[in-house]
């Protein structure tokens, strides 16, 4: 039986628009989700990249005090024992996160006279200088190092000629490790130095780490010791290997291998927990060539791929079921062919989706009309689709700017360790320096020139500590906030003002809120820390030929408020006005403070999602800033309770 006209214009035109359509969406489909799939991989990526660094800097530190030992066994020329002995001791005391500081000499090679020191405090049965004062037991005490020859904290560092961060090991109830560095004298190998650190605490920052909604993170050692888990019981107990051959898992075998290796990047697996899918993104430890690995559930991490496959599979179904409609409909009007339906059909078969069929009349005229309003649909969803993908071009464009700025970021990170490793330089050269002079003032009797140089010491330890105290402290806002709340700034100005009473009557100044502040929302603790720092600096600095004066207020500028204030002083020159924010910037180097307080105040207006300034001119500065959070910006508590803000720390 012949075929109408009907049914083979149906089953002409549909499966072939449909199949065109079909392999349009497929090809879009497939692209758009590779690509947001790599996307994802690479931020997470990332991501465990620079959780790895953040970790590493407590080795790199360690490795750092270990070092600095090394380098002053090296100069000491009194070759006294209990000197040194007593300076382990004062080590060990002042830094509570050490379990154990310790120096090691070979035989005779400290000052050749090991056999009259045999069996004595901090030496072994031959004499050999080997003391090590540990808190291991309730109270700090020294003993002689043990089995030197046979372990890694002597042998590696002996070979190596390097210093070396060494494989975590359970030692009288504590999980620790050790950062070794060898002493050379005239290129030859005499000792080493070592302090001993609990990784307690690293099993508690890696639980911090939050991996999406479900996922966690966990630190491996570089032959596959578990340092931080979730299971605590296996901390220090098992390895990744052990862990593959419980759980039949060989990929976490390849994971342990690629730490070993020092590598990064990701691995596809079954969660050792919960046999889940997951994905495993790795990075080392530079320092010690550990692995911070971050477990992620496959279906969290593809979430948003899921969601946009699924979106790209209905609009491709919406559109083959308009098509296909579109196409039923004009075919069922048809009652005979027609040449310009045919020609037509041609030019759209070759891309002239704006042709249209001439006018007609009767049936002819309706299968005209029928054919246009289809081939304009088919159009109108062809551009569609073009037009989504125009789209998604944009977001990925979008993603490398996010891309580039966290490229910015890790340059910052750069320069703000090269800064903090120059400053925190000079003091401990203070010391090496006096503690030089110390020696000749003793042999000589010089009790004052002695006390001096202790002074100095004693004064450069402080400016150290305070350094460190306030880089603590910067490192913490953004991560760590009080709960946000909504504040009256003018209370907290007079608050602030009560706080720097003391310098205000010393200097015999003169502080007045002259506009009425607003009210905010904000982590009060801090706003108050920027009103006090920037008082502070303003009483100090301010009354160059006068009585200082400051005064606090508010201008609107635009569609914002700025809080200034503003002192009587002789002003910033321009060419600071931006240096001045920077970490240990102090115009004046003699001025008191480490130079971190207007890096502090910056960081906290950032949280905030303000910005600062200053304005300068002979008659004095003006710090300005706004504030832009809202009760609105959402917090969220970490595991104690502590609310952390939405915008990462930098």
């Amino acid at each position: 039986m012949r075929q109408s006209i009907k049914t083979r214009m149906i089953l002409m035109i549909v499966p072939l628009v449909c199949l065109v359509l079909a392999g349009k969406s497929v090809c879009t489909l497939w692209m758009t989700t590779s690509a947001q799939e790599e996307r994802s991989y690479e931020a997470a990526t990332e991501q465990a990249r620079r959780y790895a660094n953040e970790l590493d800097a407590a080795n790199r530190a360690n490795v750092s005090m270990a070092c600095t030992l090394a380098r002053m066994m090296e100069a000491n020329t009194t070759k006294n024992r209990a000197e040194i002995m007593d300076g382990l001791k004062r080590i060990l005391l002042d830094q509570p996160e050490l379990l154990g500081v310790y120096v090691g000499y070979e035989p005779e090679a400290f000052d050749g006279r090991d056999s009259s020191y045999r069996n004595a405090p901090g030496h072994d049965a031959s004499g050999r200088f080997a003391p090590y004062w540990n808190r291991l037991q309730a109270r700090p005490r020294v003993e002689p190092l043990t089995d030197m020859d046979s372990s890694d904290w002597y042998l590696v560092p002996k070979r190596s000629l390097k210093p070396a961060v060494i494989e975590p090991l359970n030692y009288h109830g504590f999980l620790m490790t050790s950062f070794v560095c060898p002493i050379i004298d005239s290129g030859r190998f005499i000792g080493f130095t070592g302090v001993d650190v609990s990784l307690a605490h690293l099993d508690a920052d890696v639980a911090r780490i939050r991996v999406f909604e479900s996922g966690y993170a966990f630190l491996a050692s570089n032959t596959g010791i578990l340092i931080a888990w979730p299971d605590k019981r296996l901390i220090g107990n098992q390895t990744l290997n052990g862990l593959a051959a419980l759980k039949h898992n060989p990929d976490l075998k390849r994971l342990a291998a690629a730490i070993r290796e020092g590598r990064e990047g990701f691995i596809k697996t079954r969660d050792p927990l919960n046999g889940r899918a997951v994905v495993m993104f790795f990075a080392p430890l530079k320092s010690c060539r550990w692995g911070m690995v971050m477990v992620a559930p496959v279906d969290e991490i593809l979430a948003n791929v899921y969601h946009l496959r699924n979106v790209l599979i209905l609009i491709g179904l919406g559109a083959l079921v308009l098509v296909t409609l579109a196409v039923i409909w004009v075919a069922s009007s048809l009652t005979k062919p027609i040449e310009n339906l045919s020609r037509a059909a041609d030019y759209v078969a070759q891309g002239h989706l704006d042709q249209h069929v001439p006018a007609a009349h009767g049936e002819i005229g309706v299968l005209a009309n029928a054919f246009n309003n289809m081939t304009d649909k088919l159009k109108f969803t062809i551009e569609s689709l073009e037009q989504h993908v125009r789209d998604l071009n944009l977001a990925r464009a979008s993603q490398q700017t996010l891309i580039e700025e966290l490229e910015i970021k890790n340059a910052e990170l750069e320069r703000f360790t090269y800064t903090v490793s120059h400053d925190l330089k000079s003091p401990l050269i203070t010391i090496k320096g006096f503690l030089g002079y110390l020696e000749h003032d003793a042999s000589t009797g010089d009790t004052a020139q002695l006390k001096a140089d202790i002074e100095r010491i004693a004064s450069a330890t402080d400016k150290m500590q305070a350094l460190l105290q306030e880089l603590l402290e910067l490192s913490r806002i953004g991560r760590l906030q009080n709960p946000y709340e909504e504040i009256d700034l003018n209370d907290l100005t007079r608050e602030a003002i009560g706080l720097v009473a003391g310098r205000i009557e010393a200097r015999g100044a003169t502080v007045e809120i002259v506009d009425c502040l607003p009210r905010t929302f904000g982590d009060r603790p801090r706003l108050r820390e920027v009103l006090e720092n920037l008082i502070d600096n303003a009483v100090k600095y301010g009354g160059a030929e006068a009585p200082p004066r400051v005064e606090i207020g508010m201008r609107r500028e635009a569609h914002e408020e700025v809080i200034f204030v503003r002192d009587n002083g002789r002003g910033i020159d321009p060419r600071y006005h931006a240096r001045i924010f920077s970490l240990f910037e102090k115009l004046d180097p003699a001025s008191e403070g480490t130079g971190m307080g207007l890096a502090i105040v910056k960081r906290i207006i950032e949280v905030h999602q303000g910005r600062i300034w200053v304005e300068s001119d002979a008659s004095g500065c003006t710090f300005c800033f706004t504030l832009a959070v809202k009760r609105e910006d959402k917090t969220e508590e970490d595991s104690n309770g502590n609310r952390l803000t939405d915008h990462p720390a930098d």
